[in-house]
């Protein structure tokens, strides 16, 4: 497979994603009130930006379709799946777990999505990250996040 089909094949995959997040947060945002634009309400600005990425996800996957995309071999099944799922759980256990564990253990599911990571780079690179998330979010902005949660024994 050459290289520019396995490019065709990520600007279809990448396309519809993009359109599918668009299409999802336009529909989440009409409940809000949008207001005019002289006086916007708090949904104007969502459904704007989610629109402009449901037309730059169609652009993309057009431009993936009409350059005769060849279905999706190539796609880094591994690392896709590593990514997803390190969102998945910031998204069910930042609240629990608290932002270090969090971060700690997203790094850890994002480095096996790679079959070059090491473990022991992997472990000092997400200890780093934790500190560096709790320095920056908790001590820095102030953000109301614990660094340990309750289900840890935190507060």
């Amino acid at each position: 497979m050459s290289a520019l089909s396995k490019l065709r094949d990520k600007d279809v995959l990448s396309g519809a994603i993009f359109s599918g997040v668009g299409i999802w947060f336009t529909a989440q945002s009409l409940n809000l009130s949008m207001g005019s634009l002289r006086s916007m309400g708090p949904g104007y600005l969502p459904v704007a930006l989610s629109l402009l990425l449901l037309g730059f996800g169609v652009a993309v996957l057009l431009r993936g379709v009409l350059r005769g995309a060849g279905g999706m071999a190539g796609i880094p099944l591994r690392g896709l799946a590593a990514v997803i799922g390190a969102l998945l759980i910031f998204a069910f256990c930042v609240r629990g777990a608290g932002l270090g564990p969090t971060v700690f253990a997203m790094v850890l599911v994002t480095c096996l999505g790679s079959v070059k990571a090491r473990p022991i780079p992997s472990v000092i690179l997400a200890a780093g990250l934790a500190v560096f998330s709790w320095a920056a979010f908790i001590w820095g902005l102030g953000l109301p996040l614990s660094m340990i949660g309750p289900w840890l024994g935190g507060y």
